[in-house]
C-alpha cells in the first residue's frame, strides 16, 4: 500500500513539473518578441528556448520508450507460448492500437494490434 501511493505522489509531481516546462517555450517566445530587449538579452533568451526545448523533446522520448516497453510487457504476459522465440530479440515496438480489420467474408471489426519489429539491424 505504501509502494502504490509513492507512486502516485511521484506520478502526480512529474506531471505537475512536465505540464510547467511546457510552458516556458511558450513563455520565452513571448518575451523574446514583445519584450524590448537587446540583442544580447535576445540571444539568451533564444539560448534558453533551445535548451528547454531539448529536455523537452529527451523526455519525450523517454516516455514514449517507457510507455512501449510496457506494452511490450503487457504482450509478453498475454501471450501463453511463444513456441521458443525470444520476445527480447524481437526488437522494438513499431505499431499499437486499435484498428478496424476486414476480413475476407467482408465483415469489419475492430480489433487491438501490435506490431513488434523482428528483423535484425
Amino acid at each position: 500500500m505504501y509502494s502504490i501511493r509513492v507512486e502516485l505522489v511521484a506520478v502526480f509531481c512529474f506531471r505537475f513539473m512536465y505540464a510547467r516546462l511546457c510552458k516556458y517555450p511558450l513563455l520565452l517566445n513571448t518575451l523574446k518578441d514583445k519584450g524590448e530587449l537587446d540583442e544580447e538579452k535576445r540571444a539568451a533568451i533564444e539560448r534558453g528556448t533551445v535548451a528547454i526545448t531539448n529536455i523537452l523533446d529527451f523526455t519525450n522520448s523517454y516516455l514514449a520508450k517507457q510507455e512501449q516497453h510496457k506494452i511490450v510487457q503487457d504482450l509478453k504476459d498475454q501471450v501463453e507460448d511463444w513456441k521458443s522465440h525470444r520476445v527480447e530479440a524481437f526488437g522494438e515496438l513499431l505499431l499499437h492500437g486499435t484498428f478496424v480489420v476486414i476480413k475476407g467474408d467482408g465483415m469489419n471489426t475492430e480489433r487491438e494490434v501490435s506490431s513488434i519489429r523482428s528483423c535484425k539491424e
